[in-house]
């Protein structure tokens, strides 16, 4: 379903030609994919102050396609906007898609690694995040769930990250279906937001997903958004794109406020 050395080629043409910069941070473990981070900074503001920072991240996950070939589209028809400093990880996880399964070449799940970081790509990323000066003003983690019936996305439970989340739900609602189910995963969930205190749980958890990680370094505003499997992967395409063109359209409308 998706060849991960054609697609990597793919981001890295779509990036260059959209003004991103290409960074080569660490290699895969079994096949030694490249593992990739893009940047590209304001070309322009709309306000008078300091560009907001986002971070984008998709393919930790092998059997989840959407996330990354969303990016790809996003990429490719440039609609990540200038007014907003870009910072994207897009296939974390290439040997996953080689295998069809959600682990990495060592059969160890990235998204619970960044506490030990145990794994090259767990550790390049966090390398790579840790050189950084700046902390990110908001980060979104693109993901799938193959148990669910429909889109839904975890946040802080904070007022402002609760309201982004609804403002993203809205973009989804004239593609496909929101999750209503009042528990997802094990958290309670209310038309289909997952809001929690994340802070809290860092000290507690050993098997940090991500998230944990981005919010441990910039305590700001995260998202993780969800699409469900089961839906035609097209759209989830479309659900994924709207999600994080939502998300960037309001961050980019309120620097210029």
């Amino acid at each position: 379903m998706l060849d991960p050395a054609s697609h990597l080629q793919s981001l890295v043409d779509a990036a260059r030609a959209d003004g991103f910069a290409i960074h080569e941070i660490g290699k895969s473990s079994a096949f030694e994919h490249p593992i990739y981070l893009f940047k590209r900074s304001a070309s322009h503001s709309v306000g008078q102050g300091t560009p907001p920072r986002i971070y984008l991240s998709a393919g930790v996950h092998g059997d989840e396609p959407a996330p990354p070939l969303a990016l790809l589209a996003l990429l490719r028809e440039q609609r990540l906007p200038r007014t907003i400093d870009i910072s994207l990880c897009p296939l974390l996880n290439p040997d996953g898609f080689v295998r069809n399964c959600r682990e990495n070449g060592n059969q160890v799940d990235l998204n619970r690694d960044f506490k030990r970081l145990s794994q090259p790509e767990s550790r390049a990323l966090a390398d790579y995040l840790e050189r950084e000066p700046a902390r990110f003003d908001a980060s979104i983690c693109m993901h799938e769930d193959w148990e669910s019936e429909g889109f839904y996305i975890y946040c802080q439970d904070e007022e402002q990250e609760r309201s982004i989340a609804a403002e993203i739900l809205k973009s989804i609602v004239p593609i496909g279906p929101i999750e209503r189910a009042e528990e997802i995963d094990g958290h309670a969930a209310r038309d289909g937001i997952i809001a929690k205190p994340i802070l809290q749980e860092l000290a507690d958890r050993d098997d940090w997903p991500e998230a944990f990680l981005l919010v441990s370094r910039s305590p700001k505003l995260h998202f993780t958004i969800e699409s469900p499997s089961s839906l035609d992967l097209s759209l989830r395409i479309r659900m994924q794109i709207a999600a994080v063109t939502r998300l960037v359209q309001t961050l980019a409308r309120e620097s210029g406020e």
